[in-house]
């Protein structure tokens, strides 16, 4: 990280504003806080001034000063005793709200896996289809924070609006869900072909009991059985990305699944059937796919 706020300078604090590495900071992290903190004691009074009953209105409504009072607020509170401080890391707006740098105020920071940047997310469709070029058909430009799953249907949407809609689409697994599956088939007539979520339960995870697998799902019919022939009783939607629908068990009296060992999730009247589920792939294949895109 480097302190690097250049667009305006404070009284004699100003020759502080010169650009710092915080790993050449002297003084570990007290003393960077040290110094973070008497930046934002320059910068309040530049705001200060700003903001002063005699100072001209015009300079409120400068770009410099208003990124300026938009840093602060990201990154400086005030405490109970009225002292200027650094946030540190902590208690920071989202990413989707707070720009990482005075000169690209659309920059945002975000981690994915291992790799952590400020700027944005760039979304590339091209076909693929065997034996000939391939060809970029779509870019799609979001903040960096912006996850990549939000823009399946946008990408489907803009394809179909260029006549380009693909038999199949091919992506990793983060455009993935059941939920976007079946949105692709019945809107666009889309085969979307991708890893899903894997199943994260207990049962999945531990061996005890049966994971979701083991539940044959009868989505005409809107019910579940487990692999003792018990039936749910109940079906609800949940509003949920991941999710297509819940089944839910009928308790100690005809239970879904063995009691396993240790802790469950489950909810009031039996086992609960949800995150993860979704259709058949048999029902979501077309018989001529002509053109893939990736």
């Amino acid at each position: 990280m480097v302190f690097d706020v250049d667009p305006v300078k404070a009284g004699q604090g100003g020759s502080r504003w010169a650009g710092q590495e915080i790993g050449k900071v002297p003084g570990g992290k007290a003393g960077v806080t040290a110094l973070a903190e008497a930046f934002g004691r320059d910068g309040q009074k530049v705001l200060a001034a700003a903001w002063a009953a005699d100072a001209p209105p015009r300079l409120r409504t400068l770009t410099q000063v208003e990124i300026l009072r938009r840093v602060w607020v990201h990154h400086y509170y005030w405490d109970a005793r009225g002292r200027l401080r650094w946030r540190d890391g902590h208690a920071l707006p989202p990413a989707s709200l707070r720009f990482d740098s005075p000169y690209d105020t659309d920059a945002h920071y975000c981690v994915k896996r291992d790799t952590a940047w400020s700027g944005y997310r760039t979304h590339f469709t091209e076909t693929c289809t065997s034996e000939l070029p391939e060809v970029v058909v779509h870019v799609a430009t979001t903040i960096a924070p912006v996850q990549d799953g939000e823009l399946t249907a946008q990408i489907h949407g803009d394809l179909a609006a260029m006549d380009l809609t693909p038999a199949e689409h091919a992506v990793d697994a983060a455009y993935v869900s059941p939920t976007q599956i079946e949105r692709a088939q019945r809107v666009h007539g889309i085969t979307l072909l991708g890893p899903v979520v894997p199943d994260h339960s207990h049962q999945a995870k531990s061996g005890d009991g049966f994971d979701k697998a083991a539940f044959t799902i009868d989505w005409d019919h809107r019910r579940a059985t487990c692999p003792q022939g018990n039936l749910s009783r109940e079906w609800r939607n949940l509003p949920s990305q991941h999710t297509s629908g819940v089944a839910r068990g009928a308790g100690d009296e005809r239970p879904l699944s063995p009691e396993p060992q240790g802790p469950v999730n489950s909810v009031a009247g039996g086992r609960c059937l949800g995150e993860g589920l979704r259709r058949s792939a048999t029902n979501l294949l077309y018989d001529e796919p002509n053109e893939a895109v990736r």
